[in-house]
């Protein structure tokens, strides 16, 4: 069967994306590679066992470094995702695979899908649940009401995470636009649909995964149930309405020459964007 690469980051709806393509049939493994606890070693993946029997280990001793040790094991890895009865797809995040990693499991791969959000918005996301957190003791990413949470933004913060991401999207661009299976690639934009009534958004989700599930394996539309609508956590209809210090924030952005980069999602930036933009994000 196929196995397809998800590429995400944190706060771009990428759980919703795996609701839904979950719903069409396909077994999503979340943050596959995540430091810790990596989904693939987890006791509740039920093809633990066939893994660690790959990796001549046993269940119990299957860990992320185990899969990871060599070019030779994570090859091994791809190749049994590849050879199971189900559609694999696997989710990545940004620091959890090295970029030579990265590139191992996409030439095993038939299908990419790239979801993103506009940068701005993803690090005011990701602000608001730090903020949470030291509030409450705690992380918490999921059914969390953020709406009324305001936060400090740090321009030099945010002009290093614009980099950190924009180094992520890039190698992601460089393998879209190398694959081998052209067709075969799905761009989900957060943007895109989460502005949207809640009983449009499983539609909208649902006609994109669609188009992509057609693409890799012709599904049929009708396995298409999400069981639950999205819950979004942060209702603020302009980003100004989340950031106590906006009006320092966009004058210290705008001092970086970063501004504009900020309201665009990664992609946008590296396909569209004069370079001189992104390299202003290095120099400042």
């Amino acid at each position: 069967m196929s196995l397809i690469i998800s590429f995400a980051a944190a706060r771009t709806g990428s759980s919703r994306a795996g609701q839904v393509l979950r719903s069409a049939g396909f077994q999503y493994i979340s943050e596959a590679f995540a430091k810790g606890r990596c989904k693939l070693a987890s006791n509740n993946w039920h093809h633990k066992e066939d893994l660690a029997k790959e990796l001549n280990c046993k269940p119990k001793n299957l860990r992320l470094s185990n899969i990871l040790a060599s070019k030779y094991s994570l090859t091994k890895t791809a190749s049994f995702l590849q050879s199971i009865h189900e559609d694999v797809i696997v989710e990545v995040f940004p620091s959890h695979l090295a970029i030579k990693q990265l590139g191992i499991l996409s030439c095993h791969s038939k299908g990419i899908i790239v979801i993103q959000r506009i940068l701005i918005d993803q690090f005011i996301s990701m602000q608001k649940v730090r903020e949470t957190a030291r509030q409450d003791g705690k992380m918490k990413w999921g059914n969390l009401d953020t709406t009324s949470i305001k936060v400090n933004l740090d321009c030099n913060v945010f002009r290093n995470f614009l980099i950190y991401q924009l180094s992520y999207y890039s190698f992601v661009n460089a393998i879209v636009s190398t694959f081998e299976f052209g067709d075969n690639i799905a761009f989900i934009n957060y943007d895109d649909w989460s502005s949207r009534m809640p009983n449009e958004q499983e539609t909208f989700l649902s006609s994109k995964v669609e188009t992509f599930i057609r693409k890799c394996n012709n599904l049929c539309a009708e396995t298409m149930h999400p069981s639950t609508r999205l819950f979004k956590q942060d209702k603020n209809i302009h980003w100004k309405q989340s950031v106590a210090n906006s009006e320092e924030f966009e004058q210290g952005i705008t001092q970086l020459g970063i501004r504009r980069l900020a309201f665009l999602k990664p992609l946008d930036i590296i396909k569209n964007e004069d370079l001189t933009l992104i390299s202003n994000a290095h120099k400042s």
